[in-house]
């Protein structure tokens, strides 16, 4: 999808460099408008889906996506892809018309042909189906599968499709890992220190009082989150599955890919962390 969006524009930029404002922007507004739409779909018109927009929408993640060119154009559009896929599979399971899985298959391949942690999202939505079922279908696990096999086979082929070309063409067996100790410290920096200071819009990594200050806030918050979920809400134990899972697995790609390479500070970097913020929030 970048080289896509490299061949029909680059070539435009010099004489009319207003093009890059305008595709950035419309980019910016297509993730804006799925993860809005994902959010409605998955609360309804309520103060949930309102919190999670107000989350998402206008996160600290897009800021320098929407100021580079190459890394806005090698992940808003899989950002998109992928809230729209997740939300029409939604629809799909409540037992919305099968036109839906159109939606879900032309965001999955989206997804996958310009980044590569959407090709984690037919586990997502298996995981998602298994935990929260219950909120929009009354229908056994069984008959849902009956119903709606084909959908989970064919976005189940496009993700291993794009995981199998990433593996023989794209991936680098030299590229050293990091330590047990590197990613360990990388994967709690992440939580408490990048991804839930961002969503509170409370993240500046060049200002170490900030960075430290952001650190106590998102280890309070995140505690003090957690605390309220279990003793406020029956079954709460499946979100707070779903929203680990959302956020370690993504993370763990990047850091035990970049750690060795650029130090955990890395992790700093808030371009990586819309999708993990989102499936930790949804």
């Amino acid at each position: 999808v970048s080289r896509l969006g490299n061949l029909l524009v680059v070539d435009a930029i010099p004489a009319h460099p207003w093009v890059v404002l305008v595709v950035q922007s419309a980019l910016l507004a297509a993730v804006v408008a799925a993860v809005t739409w994902l959010m409605v779909v998955l609360h309804g018109r309520t103060p949930a889906a309102l919190i999670g927009t107000v989350l998402l929408a206008p996160s600290l993640t897009l800021v320098p996506l929407g100021n580079w060119w190459t890394a806005g154009l090698n992940i808003l559009p899989a950002l998109a892809g992928f809230y729209v896929a997740f939300g029409a599979m939604v629809v799909v399971l409540r037992g919305g018309s099968r036109w839906w899985a159109l939606a879900v298959f032309a965001g999955t391949t989206l997804g996958v042909l310009d980044y590569e942690l959407p090709m984690l999202l037919c586990g997502y939505l298996g995981l998602w189906a298994l935990l929260f079922r219950a909120r929009v279908t009354e229908e056994s696990l069984a008959a849902l599968w009956r119903r709606t096999w084909w959908v989970w086979v064919g976005v189940t082929a496009i993700c291993v499709a794009a995981a199998v070309n990433y593996r023989l063409n794209y991936y680098d067996d030299t590229v050293p890992r990091a330590s047990g100790g590197e990613t360990l410290h990388a994967l709690a920096r992440t939580l408490v220190g990048t991804l839930v200071p961002t969503a509170l819009g409370f993240h500046d990594p060049h200002s170490g009082f900030f960075s430290a200050l952001s650190l106590v806030v998102g280890c309070v918050v995140l505690a003090a989150l957690v605390w309220w979920l279990l003793r406020t809400r029956e079954g709460a134990w499946r979100g707070l599955l779903f929203a680990a899972a959302g956020w370690l697995l993504p993370t763990l790609a990047l850091v035990v890919s970049r750690a060795a390479l650029f130090g955990v500070s890395v992790v700093d970097n808030v371009i990586y962390f819309h999708l993990p913020t989102a499936l930790f929030v949804v």
